[in-house]
């Protein structure tokens, strides 16, 4: 799927998404994100310290998903 289409469907979907990454250990840690693109880029906040930050400084590779529903319990295949 392409960048466009990835921001169009992310839109559509809604404010929620979940960013998965991976600990040291090799352990996942899958967290809910409120991102906003700006551009080509997409940004979400987080503490300096965290595990997410911590996860993110050991292995740059990141999934992310958004909810389908407020609920979070939908699912919607690309």
């Amino acid at each position: 799927m392409d960048l466009e289409r990835v921001k169009s469907e992310s839109a559509r979907l809604g404010l929620w998404a979940h960013v998965a990454t991976v600990g040291a250990d090799g352990d996942p840690d899958v967290v809910p994100v409120h991102p906003c693109w700006q551009g080509d880029t997409i940004w979400f906040m987080t503490g300096a310290t965290s595990v997410k930050a911590r996860n993110i400084a050991h292995h740059s590779n990141v999934a992310m998903h958004w909810q389908v529903t407020e609920a979070g319990d939908g699912l919607e295949v690309w």
